[in-house]
């Protein structure tokens, strides 16, 4: 399954704290009632991490191109 290039930058905003209030509340209800809402973000958490760990060893530019590799792998595994 493919997400919904608007649930990634939703989340991408959650994550980067740029939510207010309203929207914030709305994000959580929706990953605690949406299942695959939900995989998406356990997804994203997961890519985040490992981004994290190999993060002294890459650029800017090479995190942003790899996260968006990992996503498309993740798609298509789902499809």
């Amino acid at each position: 399954m493919s997400y919904p290039r608007k649930d990634i930058e939703l989340l991408d905003c959650y994550i980067m704290g740029m939510l207010d209030d309203i929207e914030k509340a709305k994000v959580e209800n929706r990953i605690l009632k949406d299942e695959e809402f939900r995989k998406l973000w356990n997804d994203l958490i997961i890519i985040i991490e490992g981004i994290k760990r190999s993060g002294s060893k890459t650029t800017g530019k090479e995190k942003l191109y790899k996260l968006e590799e990992a996503l498309e792998n993740l798609s298509k595994k789902r499809n």
